[in-house]
């Protein structure tokens, strides 16, 4: 199967590339960097795009003999209007491409949230583009991936709740009780694989999580055990000084 692999530069979407490459598929990485993707992948062919700016006829010229699309493209903060652009408006010139050219199946990577229920204009422009991909699909089959948070060496979430749980004091983040249920990487990969693979019909939308939800504290408190750290006291943070720190984290560009 010939795989194009959008955001393929990414934490997630390396470990994607490396897993269907391994599995004997023939992926093109495509990203905005065209370097940093020949960097990654030395003997894979790079693709480059950029949601905020290719149209229907830029996707329809790189998906000629394209089989299926993984699609893991996405952005933390707006910066203007990227949510828009990058999770809802490139995305849907994509399907259409998609539909145009004869691609078989769509693997669009969504978020755990993005439903009906949406609020944070993240989740409401992913699930823009999940709406628009499974209300005008045609003959293109198709899955949605909705993640939890994906943990592995090297991503940004494991390495937050790591140096979190490293701390002498580790936080305790508002009561400690907000529930998670993240997945393990290498699951995650196994999934798209599965998806990719699977010989009937999809055309459903799948929350994809790990096998238990924990509190924010237990996952603390498991990084802390993985580090070989004793157990100790946490260091209570109000919620109100959480939102206030993520305002300012927005602002000044920190994440």
């Amino acid at each position: 199967m010939r795989v194009l692999v959008i955001g393929a530069s990414g934490f997630v979407g390396q470990a994607v590339v490396r897993g269907l490459t391994a599995a004997g598929m023939t992926v093109l990485p495509a990203g905005r960097s065209p370097d940093r993707l020949r960097r990654l992948f030395p003997a894979l062919p790079p693709v480059s795009c950029d949601f905020a700016t290719d149209t229907e006829a830029d996707w329809q010229t790189r998906l000629r003999g394209v089989e299926a699309v993984v699609n893991l493209a996405g952005l933390i903060r707006d910066g203007g209007g990227g949510f828009k652009r990058v999770h809802a408006d490139g995305p849907q010139a994509l399907f259409r491409a998609c539909r145009a050219v004869g691609v078989t199946r769509v693997v669009q990577v969504s978020a755990l949230g993005a439903d009906e229920a949406a609020v944070t204009q993240y989740h409401v422009s992913k699930r823009a583009a999940d709406d628009a991909l499974a209300q005008d699909s045609g003959t293109l089959d198709w899955i949605i991936l909705r993640p939890s948070l994906i943990l592995g060496p090297g991503g940004a979430s494991h390495d937050l709740f790591a140096a979190l749980a490293a701390l002498p004091l580790p936080p305790r983040l508002g009561p400690g009780t907000w529930q998670v249920q993240p997945i393990g990487i290498a699951d995650f990969v196994a999934t798209v694989h599965n998806a990719l693979q699977h010989p009937g019909r999809l055309a459903c939308r799948l929350n994809i999580v790990g096998p238990e939800a924990m509190s924010t504290d237990a996952l603390t408190a498991t990084y802390r055990s993985w580090l070989g750290l004793p157990p100790v006291p946490s260091l209570p943070i109000p919620q109100a000084a959480l939102r206030l720190a993520g305002t300012l984290g927005d602002r000044l560009a920190l994440g």
